[in-house]
């Protein structure tokens, strides 16, 4: 399952149009309101996000209410290769599949 943080402030529009999408499609998400948390904030600019609403989905930032990205990165999981430990992006709904890695050349299977 995806872990989706959602950078908001509540007089942002777009923020609101997001929550919604995210609330109707049951998609699970952390608000993080940079306007009344400092923490959020900071998280915020550990990430050079400049604008809300902002999406780190699986560590992958999107600034702007982006539904097309937002879906894609949804459908793809994060696995490491057991070689090198590079990250790799597969699609999630796939089933068994045989991966190489980009990095090192190792071939492996993942579910």
């Amino acid at each position: 399952m995806s872990k989706i943080k959602v950078f908001t402030s509540p007089t942002c529009p777009h923020c609101r149009t997001a929550k919604n999408w995210l609330n109707e499609r049951k998609i699970d998400y952390t608000e993080l309101d940079v306007s009344s948390n400092p923490s959020a904030r900071k998280e915020m600019e550990r990430y050079r996000i400049m604008g809300v609403p902002a999406f780190v989905i699986n560590g992958e930032v999107i600034v702007g209410f982006d539904p097309v990205r937002i879906e894609s990165l949804l459908r793809k999981k994060i696995v490491k290769c057991p070689v090198c430990d590079a990250s790799l992006r597969v699609p999630s709904d796939k089933g068994k599949l045989m991966v190489t890695c980009r990095q090192c050349g190792n071939r492996f299977e993942t579910q």
